[in-house]
């Protein structure tokens, strides 16, 4: 399998509604990044859902989904991507566990790379930590584990500019080291960052 992501005549339902997706198609390449802008009930992030296995019972799935590795997770909402009751470094390493690592030092090492007070970030609960400093905490456990495809939500909505600047220099530098899909409503993000853009 050339492609690191291959959707074919996706369709999503819920219930006896129509479909939200309907015989979706998309591929993306080995270190591509594929922009998808949609309006607000388009399927964007039904899609995300079905590609990571997530959808909620009930959801009536056709097609097919083909991935060639591991897959980073960046979720909109850290209120709900991440556990309140638990530290920032037990959630890293749960994720690191995944590929068979759990190590602290290379926790530390993520959090600091992406301009995070390591020791403070990794020993706090959600909670304590601002919205950007959270932001950049996804970020880490959306690529810890050097999947070959990152799927971001809208990881630059409701963010101030400076932040959302510092957001889009994280996921630029992995360009060509990762394939992407990053949904938006923003479409201005993806003038000098996506290969390509698809509307849903």
């Amino acid at each position: 399998m050339t492609a690191c992501l291959r959707v074919q005549d996706l369709s999503v339902r819920y219930g006896a509604g129509r479909p939200v997706l309907e015989r979706f198609s998309l591929e993306i390449g080995p270190g591509e990044v594929v922009g998808l802008v949609g309006s607000s009930g388009s399927g964007k992030s039904t899609l995300m859902l079905a590609i990571l296995g997530l959808l909620p019972r009930g959801a009536v799935q056709t097609g097919c989904i083909e991935c060639a590795g591991r897959i980073g997770a960046f979720f909109q909402e850290p209120s709900s991507a991440l556990n309140p009751v638990l530290k920032i470094g037990t959630q890293i390493q749960e994720v690191m566990r995944t590929a068979g690592e759990a190590s602290r030092d290379r926790a530390l090492r993520a959090l600091a790379e992406v301009e995070l007070p390591a020791e403070r970030v990794f020993d706090s609960y959600p909670h304590q930590l601002s919205g950007g400093q959270l932001q950049r905490v996804l970020f880490v456990q959306a690529t810890i584990v050097e999947p070959v495809l990152i799927i971001a939500d809208e990881p630059a909505a409701a963010l101030d500019d400076d932040t959302k600047a510092q957001m889009m220099r994280l996921f630029s530098a992995r360009r060509g080291r990762t394939g992407m899909l990053f949904i938006t409503h923003e479409e201005e993000l993806l003038e000098s960052f996506a290969d390509k853009v698809v509307r849903l």
